[in-house]
């Protein structure tokens, strides 16, 4: 099944075996995708419009999958509390909507975090932290033109601590520092350089070139 390279990636941090809850799961692809490479036992595909979550239904059934994807209507987690998953996905949309999603007293079994914010990574980092979750792993992507960062984290019985670059571009990125990172952060630096040329004020420019430069070096 062809699926994008971002899904790919996301898949690639899910357990064989694993129970799956894909919240925002738009038309299934990921859920189907994972049960066809035989990746999970089962998948939860979940949206809160009844929209998508019917073209989620027609793609399940289209493909003969009923018995190992099933859609829920449901506002985050709100309707899954009678249910036992031990990994969660939530992709493809930003980090302010990733953080209020992210409502713990709803989540059960303390589940592997698989999360893609397209903006605002720091927001979900940051909520992440707060609420006694470890970053375990991340990856940096650019898939048709446009940069992803997709964050793993797992509840840690650990006070945990991240500095103010960690939270903005992630620990394990920043520690990596693959190379769709060094290329991200250096089309920053271009556009702050063609601001500062622009700029009667230039000082602040300046330094955040400087810490951009950094980051990178």
């Amino acid at each position: 099944m062809n699926i994008s390279y971002r899904l790919k990636v996301i898949s690639s941090f899910i357990n064989e075996d694993s129970i799956v809850v894909d919240i925002g799961c738009d038309h299934a692809l990921l859920p189907i995708y994972l049960v066809k490479e035989n990746k999970t036992k089962i998948v939860y595909a979940v949206d809160n419009k009844i929209g998508p979550l019917n073209r989620a239904t027609l793609n399940i059934e289209a493909n003969n999958l009923t018995d190992f994807i099933i859609p829920i209507l449901s506002d985050g987690f709100k309707n899954l509390t009678d249910l036992k998953y031990d990994t969660v996905v939530i992709a493809g949309m930003g980090g302010i909507l990733i953080k209020d999603i992210l409502d713990f007293s709803l989540i059960k079994n303390n589940p592997l975090l698989i999360l893609e914010p397209n903006n605002d990574s720091n927001i979900v980092r940051c909520h992440l932290m707060n609420n006694g979750y470890e970053i375990i792993d991340e990856a940096f992507i650019k898939c048709k033109g446009h940069f992803y960062p997709i964050i793993v984290g797992i509840k840690s019985n650990s006070i945990i601590k991240y500095s103010q670059p960690e939270l903005e571009y992630g620990p394990k990125i920043l520690k990596n520092k693959p190379k769709e990172f060094i290329e991200y952060i250096e089309k920053k630096i271009n556009i702050l350089t063609e601001a500062k040329n622009k700029a009667k004020s230039k000082e602040s420019i300046i330094n955040e070139i400087k810490q951009l430069e950094e980051i990178i070096k």
